[in-house]
């Protein structure tokens, strides 16, 4: 099972990016905008992990998720995986001050790291929701073209254990599991 956690974005968010991308997508030519459905923040990409393994991970996260405390984001910037001049994703940033989405993530990679094909390349966690993907490489010549993103914020008070599978139209997501942040600790 290809897997990944992620948080999920409320449906205003969701919503406020629709409104802001239908404006954006004629800068991006030949991008393939992002459904709504598969748009996340990611804190931790597994890849391919046994099902017989599902359990443990589920135990795992449950642990540290239930220790996480519910956290407020706001949208913030856009950007270009891996750089402007080699673009093949695009993204919206995703800005939290407390440093509770950082340690999160780091916590999500600390527990799954066993779990996870040895093979799997681990990658800095930048908080972000991809809106658009290019089949190859291009560059952007000019990020000031871009409008800045909703200014928005909201509690993230839930977390994703997501299974993708990947299809030649792109992949389709399915929630595996959810665990609730403590919103008694909220930041």
């Amino acid at each position: 099972m290809r897997l990944f956690i992620a948080i999920p974005l409320p449906h205003q968010v969701q919503q406020a990016l629709d409104v802001w991308w239908h404006d954006e997508k004629s800068l991006l030519a030949g991008w393939r905008g992002m459904p709504e459905i598969n748009r996340h923040l990611t804190l931790h990409f597994l890849g391919d992990i046994n099902g017989n393994k599902l359990d443990e991970l589920s135990e795992y996260l449950e642990e540290i998720i239930v220790e996480t405390p519910a956290i407020t984001l706001a949208l913030n910037g856009i950007g270009f995986f891996p750089s402007p001049s080699r673009a093949r994703t695009f993204w919206v940033g995703i800005e939290e001050n407390s440093g509770s989405l950082a340690k999160c993530a780091r916590q999500c990679g600390r527990v799954c790291h066993p779990l996870q094909d040895k093979r799997s390349k681990a990658t800095r966690f930048r908080a972000h929701v991809t809106m658009a993907r290019h089949s190859e490489r291009t560059a952007i010549p000019n990020l000031d073209q871009f409008s800045a993103p909703p200014d928005l914020s909201w509690n993230a008070d839930e977390v994703h254990l997501i299974q993708s599978k990947l299809r030649p139209q792109g992949a389709s997501y399915r929630v595996i599991e959810r665990f609730t942040l403590n919103a008694s600790m909220q930041k």
